[in-house]
């Protein structure tokens, strides 16, 4: 063989062994750098302001015998699940400072809600009747030296000739859907306290155009993206101080809005959930799974039911002084003090309210909960469970849906209205239930499935520019050692044998 072409040989078997492994190696490499969030790439883009259809829908309670459930005629409350109230979320990070290398980012997500009438089944000026959560703040709330004063003006301006106010301080209160959660008007009860003992003039179950504090979480920076999204601090702490353990209080996972690459099925996905000031885990649902979405490979993972019973690992740490006698009971979950931090978070006034979070329709709660409520149809997995699905190799969350009652805990005090009541009576009543619901996006979904066509292609493509790289480097050396055989054949000649036969 000449020399020229085994030079060939081997200047194209390195060639292509070089670029093989380059693109084996190089484009895994700046895949994962453009899944990262540091400024620049495309996921940077969709994390700092999502795109994606991503809706808050408001399920709304009224109840209607009010009157006879408070003045003990009627030992049960009942109500009727009227209507929809469903927002377009839109969400923006804002304040977005990178750390030491950006392997780190800090931030605040703002969320604004945009009132959506065609996917509503009822207006934001319909009138409700709920639980005065309000009145029974304002009472909570006050000093004990102030609280019988307190308690004296309600029952005085309950009998004023002011149907306004009689409403106001009544325990249960006719009010627009939209006013309860959100707050957009003076509230005549706050109002003419504010005079008295002072404090805001207007509260809502929610807060729009407002975030729920400062998140500091790794970018997944350097090939590091089976880490991005997990939250190192939440307003500036490792861990909140609202439960009475260590583990109860540790913030785990993300924010649940970005989620890490390549997601183990087979373990549990941690997410922190600010509305419970509580990290929560989901699991791989076996009984209904999602193993395809238009053609790309999903996992769902869902809430177990475990996660809301007492006795499960260490969940009485969520009870009232971490004892499990004062729990609530299965499927409750008591976040008065993380709530109450939240608003004196937003608004800069403590207010002690009474938030209890359970699933939707008290899902996984105990019979004796779900039979206290007259009207509430029989809680269903399918609708009232929270669930995420995720293509596992990109951690990119195809659609979710994250589900919640918002409950309070009425209980008596000295008013006119509850007279009637035993001294240590009590009851939780459900608010409404929401759910964020994060819908398929088909132009999601095909790019994640041509990014993945990509990477077979990039990986399958190198792994036949290495092997031929190889096979030439392979037949050039065979060629070499070939020919250094001939060369000592023919130079290795017997001097001592004639060169004529005779």
């Amino acid at each position: 063989m000449g020399t020229k072409v085994l030079i060939g040989l081997i200047v194209s078997g390195l060639a292509l062994l070089t670029v093989g492994l380059s693109l084996l190696f190089g484009y895994p490499s700046i895949y994962c750098r453009q899944t990262s969030l540091i400024r620049g790439t495309d996921a940077y883009e969709e994390w700092v302001q999502p795109d994606l259809p991503r809706y808050m829908k408001y399920h709304m309670f009224s109840y209607n015998n009010s009157e006879e459930f408070i003045s003990g005629l009627d030992d049960k409350p009942s109500l009727e699940e009227v209507g929809i109230l469903s927002y377009r979320e839109v969400s923006e990070k804002l304040d977005v400072d990178y750390g030491k290398k950006s392997a780190s980012v800090v931030y605040v997500n703002n969320k604004q809600y945009i009132f959506d009438p065609l996917s509503s089944t009822m207006n934001e000026s319909d009138v409700i009747n709920v639980p005065n959560i309000m009145l029974f703040t304002v009472i909570s709330t006050a000093p004990l030296m102030e609280r019988a004063i307190v308690e004296l003006k309600l029952n005085e301006w309950a009998r004023e000739n002011d149907s306004s106010l009689q409403n106001a301080v009544s325990p249960f209160y006719d009010v627009e859907a939209a006013e309860f959660l959100w707050g957009r008007n003076n509230n005549s009860l706050l109002v003419n306290l504010q005079k008295l003992v002072g404090g805001p003039n207007s509260f809502g179950m929610q807060a729009n155009n407002s975030n729920d504090g400062q998140y500091k979480i790794r970018t997944g920076k350097g090939n590091l993206n089976h880490r991005r999204g997990k939250i190192i601090k939440w307003n500036d702490a490792t861990n909140v101080s609202f439960w009475s353990d260590t583990y109860s209080n540790m913030i785990n996972g993300t924010d649940g809005q970005v989620f890490p690459a390549d997601v183990n099925k087979n373990k549990r996905l941690y997410v922190f959930d600010s509305d419970m000031c509580r990290s929560l885990y989901l699991l791989r649902d076996t009984e209904n799974p999602v193993d395809e979405v238009e053609g790309l490979r999903t996992t769902k993972f869902t809430v177990p039911s475990q996660l809301f019973k007492v006795d499960f690992e260490d969940n009485a740490a969520f009870c009232k002084q971490g004892d499990v006698n004062l729990c609530l009971g299965n499927g409750l979950i008591d976040v008065s003090k993380c709530q109450s931090y939240m608003v004196e978070y937003r608004t800069g006034q403590p207010m002690d309210i009474s938030i209890i979070m359970s699933a939707p329709h008290f899902l996984y709660a105990d019979n004796s909960t779900i039979n206290s409520i007259i009207g509430l149809s029989p809680p269903d997995k399918d609708l009232h469970e929270t669930y995420v699905t995720i293509n596992t190799e990109s951690g990119v969350a195809i659609s979710a849906a994250k589900r919640v009652q918002v409950n309070t805990q009425m209980r008596k005090f000295h008013l006119d209205s509850l007279k009637s009541l035993p001294s240590d009576w009590t009851y939780i009543l459900p608010l409404f239930w929401a759910e964020e619901i994060l819908e398929v996006d088909s132009d999601v979904v095909s790019e994640l499935k041509n990014s993945h066509n990509l990477y077979i292609a990039s990986t399958v493509a190198s792994l036949v520019l290495i092997a031929i790289g190889v096979v030439l480097l392979i037949g050039a050396l065979a060629s070499v050692m070939f020919f250094d055989k001939n060369e000592e054949e023919l130079y290795n000649v017997d001097e001592h044998r004639p060169l004529l036969a005779n």
